[in-house]
């Protein structure tokens, strides 16, 4: 199966290295000796996370005003910490924690960027430590290490290099970024702007670009009857979008409107003879490719007509679509409990995909060839738990995602052997960063 690219994670990244024994001398370094005067706060005691830095996941922790930010860091724990509006006007950066002993140094820490080149990984040691009383250690690391050509950078990350043992607990009392000091002042006066030069060739041999790139989406309920999609000069279409996660090909044309309309089961095209194997009909008919999405969710409708929260079983709620069907949110504006997916659905097993994909390989034999260039598996999973939430309530995990892609592909390659297959279409960049659940 062919598998989406997840683009490099943007952070300031705290690892595992042992800490020197508390009985070691500290080796010069270029920590000041003067009191560091704090720039910018990220987390204290006093404010919790301050100044834009968000909480962005992920071991299990403990994290608000008024008390130390209290991380398991078992295992390869760790702590996300995040500011898209962070900038690199810093002196350095300030760590007060307090480990356990037996865990000795454990800290390494860079900066990242989602667009930029990997910054350099600084090994904390004695020269950016001080030890405090209480067993509590201030760390500082000049910002000229960090982040050498001060490039941009968005957020933190805090994790164990090495497995930590079971139940180690870190706790944190402050993180802050320090001002300039007049050395690093005089440094930034001295970095001039650098020439770049860069040229063109039209002269290299080309290669020829796929038709699935210049492509367009379907909308059931307007397209079926439209020809204005023929006269775009588009090389595929795309049969897409939320009502295709529950979509129903055994009944030509039962789809769920999900969240975007009242949980409603439809026939969403004008004319009810238009099924998916008339939207191939017309692709190839117009020389199109088809990108088929195939459900992976488990569910598909039962029916044109039930509802995922019917005013007969959940009673009156915050906007009604007549008398029938509700938005699936209590007149107080809380979300309401689904009940079973079988009000409007029935369970849709990758066979169902298989036997699917056999029945369009079956016509496509017959007098066709090949109608269907791209199975994608399903639609935007990381918002099933709310745009499907009468069916799939809880968030997807990662584990999940990873198990029904590999059954619902596995069901498609089997009866397609020569299919070419897509993971999830999915809402944005930060579905492929965070699951659902770490979301959530």
């Amino acid at each position: 199966m062919t598998r989406p690219l997840f683009p490099i994670a943007t952070a300031l990244v705290l690892l595992a290295v042992p800490f020197p024994s508390r009985s070691e001398a500290r080796a010069p370094g270029t920590r000041p000796d003067t009191p560091l005067q704090n720039a910018q706060v990220v987390f204290s005691v006093a404010t919790g996370l301050a100044n834009g830095w968000q909480d962005y996941g992920w071991a299990p922790r403990k994290i608000e005003a008024g008390a130390p930010a209290s991380l398991d860091m078992s295992a390869y724990g760790g702590w996300i910490i995040g500011n898209p509006n962070a900038t690199s006007d810093f002196g350095g950066l300030k760590i007060k924690l307090r480990a356990p002993p037996r865990v000795g140094d454990f800290l390494e820490v860079r900066v990242e960027f989602e667009s930029s080149a990997a910054f350099p990984h600084i090994n904390v040691g004695p020269k950016h430590r001080r030890d405090l009383e209480g067993g509590w250690t201030e760390i500082w690391i000049p910002f000229s290490e960090l982040n050498p050509k001060r490039a941009p950078f968005d957020r933190m990350v805090l994790r164990a290099r090495t497995p930590l043992p079971k139940g180690t607990r870190i706790l944190i009392e402050e993180i802050a970024w320090t001002a300039p000091d007049a050395r690093d002042a005089a440094r930034a006066e001295r970095t001039e702007p650098t020439d770049v030069r860069m040229s063109v060739s039209c002269q290299q041999p080309g290669h020829r670009i796929s038709p699935m790139i210049y492509g367009i989406a379907f909308k059931p309920s307007h397209d079926a009857g439209d020809s204005h999609q023929w006269r775009l000069g588009a090389s595929a279409r795309r049969w897409g979008g939320n009502p295709t996660s529950r979509y129903n090909w055994m009944l030509g044309n039962a789809w769920n409107t999900a969240s975007d309309w009242f949980f409603r089961n439809v026939n969403y095209t004008p004319d009810p003879r238009y099924t998916y194997d008339r939207f191939l009909e017309d692709n190839l008919g117009h020389g199109m490719q088809t990108a088929l999405t195939v459900p992976a969710i488990g569910w598909v409708a039962k029916d044109t007509e039930s509802a995922g929260f019917p005013a007969s079983v959940f009673g009156q709620q915050q906007y009604m679509e007549g008398p029938k069907a509700g938005n699936g949110m209590g007149r107080d504006g809380k979300p309401l409990t689904p009940r079973s997916p079988t009000l409007t659905s029935i369970p849709a097993p990758p066979a169902f995909v298989e036997k699917w994909v056999r029945s369009i390989r079956a016509a496509d034999a017959r007098d066709r060839g090949r109608s269907v260039h791209q199975y994608i598996l399903d639609n935007e999973p990381a918002l099933w738990n709310h745009t499907h939430r009468d069916v799939h309530p809880e968030p997807v995990t990662y584990d999940e995602l990873r198990d029904r892609l590999i059954q619902y592909g596995g069901a498609v390659r089997k009866a397609d052997p020569e299919a070419v297959i897509a993971g999830p279409a999915e809402w944005g960049w930060t579905g492929y960063l965070y699951s659902a659940k770490d979301q959530a």
